[in-house]
């Protein structure tokens, strides 16, 4: 693939033929709605970045710094600025940590002292899901000022197709916001692709190219998209004469395109530009002044009747109740959802949360707490009582006192869910005594495998066929969450074992029988199967 390439081959003469340029720093600004899945597309490029020295700069709205924590937590903050509080586009200390975090970095790129000097070859800037991007693309494109040789390559606006198309669906307007980011974008991202349909595809691709019929759109899942896409790289084939020292010249080397901006759209210059001779405003410079003009005065979360709610508590969640919570009980007119969770029955694990859209529910394992544990919510919305959603929240908090009744009653609903289970050759149940790891006592633990229907070890179908069993329960799960049902993970770490191994999860005792939510976990998973194991041709004894 292209972005695989590897920016070091040949790279003496390629800093040799450009040592007299004025270094200039590209940037990719990614802005889309709340939810849509910047956070998501940005950590895919710089766990893909390869070689490639990419910075980021990551904006997110509210009193927690919830996608810069994530991004820190994945260890790819080395070169991560994080911008808390407000949006960068109209709060001038959050707009002047931007401007301030570029010159230096552009500063640091032209130091000739080898201490300091740290060249970055592309900065990826994630603005809050409310922000306007019109204003920030202007300072982006001054020519005077700290942001001069900060080049802006391309706009990209990430759009979550599912939301989208619901909104269509119901004839519901488009955010203002929404609106504004699609109108400013160079390259429009519709995420989510896995939960909508060839025909509803289409659909949303005729009405963004209806919007902006000059953009670039591409679609995909989990923001999983080549670099090359959305990042103005470019390719250039070593010749072998042009080898220095060990380096070998035979493959292609990858780095920013030294010409620049190959995917932006040809626009009126801004005012800003005191070199500009012209003297007419582009339509998108208009509109952006009267953007900046409408939130700076209501507020961007305002402009879409838009409200936020931050919860926390030192305390533990219960996990049952919290599963009833999202399957039932979710404020109407939730749009965003995200935060660090920490449950009662494994209270020394973290838990990212994130529901996004309409069906995009994440529960990811985070590691172990190495503070004292604790929990946060932000929920974004319209119309949302902030007292009674708080309310709610804590009522899901546990009471173990009063929990403990609770377990001998489970305890025959447990035995008929392993029953289930195991009748279904494709699963395997965890049996309590068979690990060391402390489990919940409401809890029911499963994995799909197939290695009993196949009649061979897990181990044996990894190592014959490669099979990915973490991967293959973790897009398990991510199907049936996609159906409102939090059916959660957890990970298991058996110091003969190696890789801690994914186990899916779910507490009883609560609102929801497992019972109920099995027909859809049986088609989840034989579209997992399908998804892992249908190249294989493997012959199995169940009924997938």
């Amino acid at each position: 693939m292209l972005f695989e390439s590897n920016l070091y081959n040949s790279y003496e003469v390629y800093k040799l033929q450009n040592s007299n340029k004025q270094y200039i720093l590209p940037v990719t600004l990614i802005t889309g709605f709340l939810g849509s899945g910047k956070t998501t597309l940005v950590k895919h490029a710089l766990r893909n970045k390869m070689n490639l020295k990419i910075a980021s700069i990551v904006n997110d709205y509210g009193e927690i710094d919830h996608d810069g924590g994530v991004i820190e937590k994945a260890g790819l903050d080395k070169e991560c600025v994080k911008l808390t509080g407000d949006c960068m586009c109209c709060c001038k200390n959050l707009s002047d940590g931007m401007r301030d975090s570029v010159w230096e970095m552009l500063q640091a790129s032209n130091s000739e002292e080898p201490e300091v000097h740290d060249q970055m070859d592309y900065l990826i800037m994630e603005t809050s899901g409310v922000t306007d991007p019109t204003q920030i693309i202007e300072m982006l494109e001054m020519r005077f000022g700290k942001l001069t040789r900060a080049r802006l390559d391309a706009v990209v606006t990430v759009v979550d197709m599912d939301h989208l198309l619901a909104d269509l669906d119901a004839g519901r307007p488009s955010s203002a916001v929404a609106e504004k980011q699609l109108l400013s974008a160079d390259i429009v991202v519709l995420n989510k692709e896995d939960l909508v349909t060839a025909e509803q595809k289409e659909i949303a691709l005729k009405y963004v190219q209806s919007l902006n019929p000059e953009a670039q759109v591409h679609t995909c899942s989990y923001g999983q998209l080549p670099l090359h896409c959305f990042m103005d790289l470019c390719v250039t084939p070593a010749q072998a004469s042009e080898a220095v020292s060990h380096e070998k010249g035979d493959q292609p080397r990858l780095h920013a395109s030294p010409t620049g901006g190959k995917f932006r759209k040809t626009l009126s210059k801004t005012s800003l530009d005191p070199t500009s001779s012209d003297t007419t405003q582009g339509s998108l410079e208009a509109d952006s002044i009267g953007a900046a003009n409408l939130t700076n005065a209501l507020g961007h979360l305002e402009v879409d009747n838009l409200n936020s709610v931050t919860f926390q508590s030192k305390r533990f969640f219960n996990l049952a109740k919290f599963q009833d919570f999202i399957a039932l009980h979710l404020p109407e007119g939730l749009v965003r959802m995200k935060g660090v969770l920490t449950f009662q029955e494994e209270s020394t694990k973290r838990v990212v949360f994130n529901l996004s859209g309409r069906r995009r529910l994440g529960f990811e394992m985070d590691g172990v707490w190495t503070c004292p544990a604790s929990s946060y919510l932000v929920l974004v919305g319209r119309g949302i009582n902030e007292q009674e959603i708080l309310s709610q929240l804590e009522g899901l908090l546990s009471a173990a006192v009063a929990e403990e009744s609770l377990l001998e009653e489970v305890q025959e609903e447990c035995e008929q869910v392993k029953a289930l289970l195991r009748a279904d050759l494709r699963f395997d149940v965890l049996d309590p005594a068979c690990t060391t790891a402390q489990l919940a006592n409401n809890a029911i633990y499963f994995r799909l495998t197939a290695a009993r229907a196949m009649k061979m070890s897990v181990d044996q179908l990894h190592l014959r066929y490669g099979l990915n069993f973490n991967a293959m329960n973790h897009l398990c799960m991510n199907l049936v969450n996609s159906h409102g049902i939090l059916l959660s993970c957890t990970e298991i770490d058996e110091e003969t074992q190696g890789t801690p191994q994914l186990w899916l999860r779910f507490a009883l005792g609560g609102e929801q029988s497992f019972q109920h939510m099995w027909n859809i976990l049986e088609e989840c998973s034989t579209e997992t199967m399908r998804q892992h194991t249908g190249h294989l041709n493997l012959a199995c004894n169940c009924s997938c």
